[in-house]
């Protein structure tokens, strides 16, 4: 670590950094939602067994997929991830190699990253946080080519015991860190735990998802001041395939912001909160479909419940 944490402006030992802090607002899901991860986490321990059997990172990988996943997917394939891909190269790398493939690189429509996620064996070892960092780094300089200069991008280091979360603000060119959630070994206390791990990242996903909105809206609205009338402009979102007119981006975004707002309540009442939680992952599901798939090879239906897909599957 030595060698690499001054270049980021870090101690040589990571226990020495003192980090400013950035969460964005806690985002929850429907405890419906949290009983099916519940389910699908259990039923992945049955074929890989539990965090304390595995010592290989590739099979740890599949324990944390049942709790990512499924969030993921209620952005309808805005957002994407491509696991074990390759970070583009920094100038860190010449030091400490920030080209290794991740667990998963996760983008918003356009092309944006967001989330870095890298899963160690261990997460005692410096090295391993030095090299989240120069992949935070390589996130922002992918996003500085597509027009987000400024756009906070986070990373989450884990062993499938701690959740460590970070991120970088390019705006300050300065790191902050987040939680550090503990899950216990055992697998009932485990699927428990990673409830909350599944309401981080589908926070942070919101929060991305939202700042990608508003920078391709105010993008287009300064075009239009600038007096560039022309159909497409140069965000990412807009530069798609199958490019939405800026007024679907606009009303995207108010269903967005509808949706972030319904999902910050907070509730005592299970029942309560399971339809408020609901709600806004219906406003949610209003705004990803005003916005195009990444694949030109996807579907023009846009099925959003278990019902909705059901009925797509038996061809209705």
């Amino acid at each position: 670590m030595g060698e690499v944490a001054p270049s980021l402006g870090l101690p040589e030992t990571f226990v020495a950094v003192k980090f400013k802090k950035f969460s964005p607002p806690m985002c929850l899901l429907p405890p419906s939602l949290h009983r099916g991860l519940y389910e699908g986490g259990w039923r992945m321990m049955d074929v890989y067994q539990e965090r304390s059997f595995q010592e290989r990172e590739a099979c740890r990988v599949k324990l944390l997929e049942p709790w990512l996943e499924p969030v993921l997917a209620l952005f309808e394939g805005r957002v994407i991830d491509t696991p074990k891909s390759a970070m583009p190269s920094t100038h860190f790398s010449a030091t400490f190699s920030a080209t290794s493939a991740v667990e998963h690189k996760i983008f918003i429509i356009g092309g944006i990253l967001f989330l870095v996620v890298e899963l160690k064996f261990t997460l005692d070892i410096d090295d391993n946080f030095v090299q989240l960092f120069p992949e935070l780094l390589s996130a922002a300089r992918t996003n500085k080519s597509a027009n987000f200069a400024n756009l906070r991008v986070f990373g989450l280091l884990t062993d499938v015991s701690s959740f460590r979360f970070y991120s970088y603000d390019p705006l300050l060119n300065e790191f902050h860190s987040d939680e550090n959630i503990l899950v216990n070994a055992k697998r009932d206390d485990f699927c428990c735990d990673m409830i909350q791990v599944s309401n981080k990242i589908f926070s942070v996903t919101m929060y991305a998802y939202m700042e990608v909105l508003r920078g391709t809206v105010q993008s287009s609205q300064r075009r239009s001041e600038n007096g560039d009338l022309s159909p497409t402009g140069s965000s990412p979102i807009q530069q798609l395939t199958k490019t939405p007119s800026v007024s679907r981006t606009k009303r995207g975004l108010e269903f967005a912001e509808e949706a972030y707002k319904k999902l910050q309540e907070v509730s005592t009442d299970a029942e309560q909160l399971e339809h408020i939680a609901t709600d806004g992952l219906g406003l949610l599901a209003r705004s990803v479909h005003c916005l195009p798939r990444f694949s030109d090879s996807s579907s023009e239906k846009n099925p959003s419940t278990a019902k909705e897909l059901r009925a797509v599957a038996e061809g209705k």
